[in-house]
């Protein structure tokens, strides 16, 4: 200020303001450009109308150029401080945004990337308390101590940032795109042929529904045993879950699926060798004929969190099935198809191959291999026996940041009696083959927990049960 003097301070806020109203007056002749409020100052915050195309796309696209950009939220925006460094290029920054504003209209699916995509996600996040624990967890991430080595604290913030949880992007993702068609539905915007598409693409559970009843409720209970003369992991498993089918026209039905697992497994023979992990999975099932032909397409995308805590850091998981249906006879159809999800010890693929068949009046063949197959026979109206085969595999995250993969492979008998046309009481009995503990931080080869021998189990479960 001494250096400046008053003629000189007042010199430099002249050329602010007057850089200030070149500014202002280039975003107002900007089309799909709004200012946010009404700046008085030096600093101008301003977004595009309804975030379309998505304000922090063009602010990683001003980045790309050299800007240095700032992001908030509540709405969406960017903004930018007249300053001496940068009163001279108000011309090039208006240049520049409108080069970065026609990439993001030209390219809608674009997303935003490294910070932008942070700020973007808690911009989104409908559970505050989530917003608080990811914050916390990239401040860790920029700012805690490295053991055994020092690091640039620079290099860590941007480590931080451009290395932020996968789920994190994808989550933005999702809630990016449903705020674009928020606001495009408020707008009254939306064709006919987007209803269509949305059921068309909503392709990758690893359980599709193949079976002659539905379960609105369903209560599992399983307690599998210790085998013999091996180094093995009792284990017992709750599961709690509903099918709730909804009809949308001839031979098409909406099919959610929710439902939460727990699991307790002890790891004989090690310390710390007890694990209590859970999940709760949301399922979206779509069930559609193609045409009049035999042809018919089911597809279930899923989302879930699995760990020891429930929508705790890095324990989202993503996939789906979609399978193909080919009705051969009335009571006899065959379905191929694939799974994926993003387990956390990676992309996890598996080719699904199904059957719905009713061999008779009293017998039933159904389920999806590898996930389930199942022989139901009738005796009467009250009892139903058969043979089941279930072969899961999924991945948890555990609180150190680690996980474990859970693998097994049950085969039983089992015995359901209706104390009531719409109540089924369940008692499956049976065994474990090769089940599976795998730690993360275990090798694939030496390390790996397979238990030798048949574990038994015992499974008890009741449902509010509908015969198809």
């Amino acid at each position: 200020m001494k250096h400046l003097g008053e003629e000189g301070y007042l010199a430099v806020a002249k050329s602010l303001m007057e850089g200030v109203e070149k500014l202002h007056a280039g975003l107002e002749a900007m089309p799909g450009i709004r200012i946010v409020g009404a700046p008085c100052m030096n600093l101008i915050s301003f977004t595009t109308n309804d975030n379309v195309p998505d304000i922090f796309v063009i602010a990683d696209k001003l980045e790309e150029k050299g800007w240095v950009v700032e992001r908030q939220q509540f709405p969406d925006c960017i903004h930018l401080t007249v300053l001496p460094t940068n009163v001279g290029v108000i011309d090039q920054y208006l240049e520049d945004l409108e080069t970065a504003y026609e990439y993001a209209s030209a390219h809608p699916e674009a997303v935003a990337k490294g910070s932008a995509a942070i700020y973007g996600l808690m911009a989104r996040l409908p559970f505050r308390g989530m917003v608080e624990k990811s914050v916390k967890k990239i401040m860790e991430d920029m700012y805690g101590a490295v053991e055994g080595e020092e690091e640039d604290s620079n290099e860590k913030m941007d480590d931080a940032i451009n290395h932020s949880p996968v789920w994190m992007g994808l989550t933005n993702r999702i809630l990016s795109t449903l705020t674009k068609w928020k606001n495009r539905l408020k707008k009254g915007k939306v064709p006919l042929r987007f209803w269509l598409l949305l059921f068309l693409v909503m392709g990758l559970g690893m359980v599709l529904r193949a079976q002659p009843f539905v379960d609105p409720l369903q209560i599992r209970y399983t307690d599998i045993r210790r085998a013999e003369n091996t180094v093995n992991t009792p284990t017992t498993h709750l599961w709690v879950g509903s099918d709730l089918p909804i009809k949308l026209k001839e031979n098409t039905y909406l099919l959610l699926s929710p439902y939460y697992e727990r699991w307790n497994v002890t790891q004989l023979g090690l310390e710390d060798g007890f694990y209590r992990v859970q999940s709760v999975t949301l399922p979206v099932g779509l069930i559609l004929p193609l045409g009049e032909s035999k042809w018919s397409l089911t597809m279930m995308p899923m989302i879930r969190t699995n760990g020891e805590k429930l929508l705790a850091d890095r324990s989202f998981q993503f996939g789906g099935a979609a399978l193909v249906g080919y009705r051969r006879k009335p009571d006899q159809q065959f379905r191929a198809g694939l799974y994926v999800n993003d387990e956390f010890f990676g992309l996890f693929i598996v080719p699904l191959v199904g059957v719905d068949w009713r061999i008779n009046e009293r017998t039933y063949l159904y389920g999806n291999l590898p996930g389930r197959l199942a022989y139901e026979y009738q005796w009467n109206a009250k009892w139903y026996g058969g043979a089941s085969f279930r072969a899961p595999t999924n991945s948890y995250r555990l609180n150190d940041g680690e996980y474990i993969r859970l693998d097994d492979n049950q085969l039983s008998l089992y015995l359901d009696y209706y104390a009531h046309p719409h109540w089924c009481i369940t008692l499956e009995m049976g065994g474990s083959v090769l089940r599976r503990l795998q730690p993360a931080s275990n090798s694939s080869d030496g390390n790996r927990q397979v238990d030798n021998g048949i574990a038994p189990f015992v499974r008890l479960s009741t449902a509010y049960r509908i015969r198809l």
